[in-house]
């Protein structure tokens, strides 16, 4: 047991000292490679200089464990030496973008380095190279997306590995493999987790170099449109050039006339052909294996040479446009169109290249399809009967797509020669047209709509993503409102729930909508919620420092909401605001006063302080008033008459039975107290009923001649001896 952990110790510490020896011995590539100051960029030079030494060793140890670190360690090794291109790749972007910075500072006469006059040849050169950056453009922005798809599938992978890793980490169960196996394991474990996350590093980087890449075709394509901006204005137009292209066009129709004439010669025996094998196979009643194929050769042929005949008499119909085309471009070049009359070439040209545009689709699907179809027939293998007609077949199909390809160049070709007419007239218009602006400002809306704002877990966040995240966000709030008000209203109608517990469950219900809305906002966009841990960190922070009324009124409400010590509809008492319960929000709620007055009250204040709800389990509340009648009247005539005062209110209830108690004998009156109860819920305001009692208690008590008590005093003088009175006179003392 021990013989294999030693040797796998030994087999660390010499790849430890191999490492170390090389980098010392070699101190040329590898520590050139080391040279910039980026520790990542050396720790992986340093990485792959180790794995290079322990490969070595390892090479030469037959064991099948060791052997199988070794082929592990090569992939690692593949990983680390394509991670290290990258990040060469990135340098050579680095000086790139700071040539092209410097470039675009320079004149774009120093950049051409021709002087004025130009041709209108020089001019298409220039808008040459601006097409073709274009093209590289949309060849790098499929390359970052491709590069985007790798690494999320190299997340994927590192993810999983990751899980693996710790699984192999966890403590063995009883039983389990022995601790060497266990050890093996996971050192196994470890190193196919550093694989998965040095390539996903690899394409990490990768997909920035794509994207560093296409910000600077970007600016490259700024440059050289300015360049032949630059051109256009000091182009100038000769006769001679445009009797060359016209002549040029002439003889191109004059090539495809006899190449059409020898198609529709080869169409004629093709149709012969065709016709003689129906009339040979005519009385066959089920041809053999060869009949077949060859029948279905002819009929590749035919449809090959009609094809062929078709392309050829479009591209000479074409090349009529093509003629007007030229020829209005060389008038505007030389200044000699007159306004209205370039208004009616741009649009002209704009709906020719809109129709080219859509031929170009059908042609690039057709052509498609054919060579699918050739390579199809390619991979078979005829039977020997077979084996010619099929040839056949193949060369007729191949025939068919190089005749669609030059069509398709030539209809490149036109569509190139309109948009120069276009950028021609749109540029001697004094700007471009509506469409053409039109087409600008959408362009420059993508741009903007994907910008990317910040970037988490390798993800870019968008002004696209986060727009779009923010309209779901609010559609997920019209739903949660809608969703709430429902489902409150069938607890309220199915279940019986009073309109107090209705409220309060429609606002959580609300607020847990509000919050799956959230989350399925971002989902939508594939906005994770990592993007929001510095933001929920500065939160925090501002909670914890500004904010602890705000989260203590939040926190109030949940608990209000939850624990319901008050309801709508209560009629409570805080502090000197009393009044009924009309919404319970999460931050505050909402009472209305007797004096129909609305107060907001902060939710906290409901639990910090004492609250008094007169209606929290029943609307009935017991209340009384005192009276105070002068000594000698009839105790028991006055409790009568204040019996048939209450009897006399409306808003007191019968049942239980008011009743009249004789309380005190106060210094100056006889003091009884009247106890009776009211229904807050039919009465909101209870002193409105003891204001309406006390008036028919003073009625009565006025018909019954009681005498309502008030304060008196009697003063007693204690003097020893009799107190002398006299009259002073005015000035006396």
């Amino acid at each position: 047991m021990l013989c294999p952990m030693f040797r796998k110790a030994s087999a660390l510490l010499l790849a430890g000292l191999c490492a170390a020896a090389a980098m010392a011995d070699a101190p040329g590539e590898k520590q050139a490679d080391a040279a910039p100051a980026d520790s990542a960029r050396q720790e992986v030079v340093a990485r792959s200089t180790a794995v290079a030494g322990e490969i070595r060793l390892l090479a030469q140890d037959p064991s099948p464990a060791a052997q199988a670190r070794l082929r592990r360690l090569e992939r690692l090794e593949r990983m680390l030496d394509r991670h290290q291109e990258q990040l060469r790749r990135a340098d050579e972007l680095t000086a790139q973008r700071a040539e092209v910075e410097a470039a675009s500072r320079r004149d774009p006469g120093e950049q051409i380095g021709s002087k004025p006059p130009f041709r209108v040849a020089d001019y298409d050169a220039a808008l040459i190279a601006q097409s073709d950056a274009q093209l590289m453009l949309e060849r790098l922005e499929l390359a970052a997306q491709d590069a985007s798809n790798s690494l999320e599938e190299a997340r994927r992978l590192s993810e999983k590995r990751r899980g693996l890793s710790d699984e192999a980490e966890a403590a063995p169960a009883e039983g389990a493999a022995p601790p060497v196996d266990q050890a093996e394991r996971r050192a196994t474990a470890a190193l196919l987790l550093e694989i998965a996350e040095r390539n996903l590093d690899q394409r990490r980087q990768k997909l920035e170099n794509a994207r560093e890449s296409a910000r600077i075709q970007r600016e490259v394509i700024e440059e050289r449109s300015r360049q032949a901006d630059w051109i256009a204005a000091r182009v100038v137009v000769s006769e001679g050039e445009q009797e060359q292209a016209l002549a040029e066009l002439d003889a191109e129709v004059t090539a495809l006339e006899r190449r059409s004439d020898r198609a529709d010669q080869e169409l004629v025996a093709a149709q012969r052909r065709q016709d003689a094998f129906n009339q040979r196979t005519a009385a066959v009643a089920e041809p053999d294996a060869a009949q077949r194929a060859e029948s279905v050769a002819l009929r590749a042929e035919l449809a090959a040479r009609q094809k062929e005949v078709a392309l050829l008499g479009e591209r000479i119909d074409r090349i009529e446009r093509a003629r007007e085309a030229v020829s209005r471009r060389f008038t505007v070049l030389a200044g000699r169109a007159q306004r209205d009359e370039m208004r009616g070439w741009l649009a002209d040209s704009q709906q020719a290249a809109a129709s080219l545009e859509r031929e170009l689709r059908l042609s690039r699907a057709e052509l498609q399809g054919l060579v699918q179809e050739a390579a199809a027939l390619e991979s078979e293998e005829p039977p020997a009967a077979e084996a010619l007609w099929r040839r056949h077949q193949l060369q007729a199909l191949r025939g068919s797509i190089n005749v669609t390809q030059e069509a398709i160049a030539s209809q490149e070709l036109e569509l190139l020669r309109e948009q120069r007419l276009a950028i021609a007239a749109e540029r001697a218009l004094g700007g471009r047209s509506f469409t053409a602006r039109a087409r600008e400002v959408f362009d420059d809306a993508r741009d903007v709509w994907s910008f990317e704002v910040t970037r988490t877990e390798d993800r870019s966040i968008t002004v696209g993503r986060i727009t779009s995240a923010i309209l779901a966000f609010l559609i997920g709030l019209v739903v949660a409102r809608l969703l709430a008000h429902g489902v409150a209203a069938r607890l309220l109608r199915r279940f019986r729930v009073d309109a107090g517990a209705a409220s309060a469950y429609q606002s959580l219900i609300y607020y847990g909508f509000v919050g799956v809305a959230f989350l399925l906002a971002l989902r939508s966009v594939d906005i994770p919620l990592t993007a929001f841990a510095l933001l929920g960190g500065a939160l925090a922070i501002g909670l914890g420092f500004g904010s602890q009324n705000i989260v203590n009124n939040f926190i109030s409400g949940l608990i209000l909401l939850a624990e319901r010590p008050i309801k709508k509809g209560d009629i409570v008492q805080v502090d000197a605001t009393s009044g009924t319960v009309e919404r319970i929000g999460l931050r505050s709620t909402r009472v209305l006063t007797g004096q129909n007055i609305h107060v907001i009250v902060p939710n906290s204040a409901f639990l910090e302080t004492n609250v008094t709800n007169w209606t929290h389990t029943d609307s009935v509340v017991a209340t009384k008033i005192t009276v105070g009648v002068a000594y000698g009247t009839p105790a028991r005539e006055v409790e009568k008459l204040l019996l048939r005062a209450v009897s006399e209110q409306p808003g007191i209830l019968a049942r239980p039975a008011p009743s009249v108690l004789f309380t005190a004998f106060g210094e100056n009156a006889l003091q009884f107290e009247v106890n009776f109860r009211v229904d807050l819920r039919a009465s909101r305001d209870r002193s409105n009923i003891e204001s309406e009692l006390r008036y028919c208690i003073d009625e009565l008590f006025r018909e019954a001649g009681v005498a309502m008590a008030f304060p008196q005093r009697d003063v007693h003088l204690d003097a020893a001896a009799p107190i002398p009175v006299r009259l002073v006179g005015p000035g006396e003392q």
